[in-house]
């Protein structure tokens, strides 16, 4: 259904997971984005989940989203597959988001990433979200810091985006 919306290549396909299928079959995917399974596991049974997939049936992205308001939905989390990347998943996931929200009716999504990876920072900037807030310290409560480029992660830098109406 999204396949056409989102430009997929031929023989991908998106698809909707369940939380608990989820858990089993995008871990790999859910892990790169959010490296601490315990944070994982305070949002894991919340969210909605879609995947992309190729014709073999492997994940190669994946975006979890999550209730913020009435008004609100929240990204909490988005991969994509090492060996898909820089082939524009992640901005088709985006857009799928995007068309979700709006066809729920919201009126912003929102989205999260560390202070000092500058390539997250950046890819969000470019499609589409604009700074938003600021949650300080918040990845003290990992249990382990997390490097990014020699730099441990500090706060969250949350961006949104207007969704469009219908």
């Amino acid at each position: 259904m999204f396949e056409q919306k989102l430009a997929l290549p031929a023989g991908n396909q998106v698809v909707e997971l369940t939380p608990v299928q989820a858990t089993t079959e995008l871990a790999s995917l859910l892990l790169l984005a959010d490296e601490d399974p315990q944070m994982l596991a305070r949002y894991q049974q919340d969210c909605r989940y879609w995947a992309i997939q190729n014709e073999q049936q492997q994940y190669l992205a994946e975006v979890a989203i999550r209730p913020q308001s009435a008004t609100s939905w929240e990204i909490m989390n988005l991969a994509v597959a090492p060996t898909a990347q820089r082939h524009g998943y992640g901005s088709r996931l985006i857009q799928l988001a995007l068309l979700l929200a709006q066809s729920a009716q919201q009126d912003y999504l929102l989205v999260g990433t560390g202070d000092v990876d500058l390539g997250n920072l950046s890819f969000y900037l470019h499609n589409g979200f604009r700074f938003y807030q600021i949650r300080p310290d918040f990845f003290k409560q990992y249990q382990a810091p997390i490097m990014i480029d020699g730099l441990p992660l500090q706060d969250m830098i949350v961006f949104r985006q207007k969704v469009p109406a219908i």
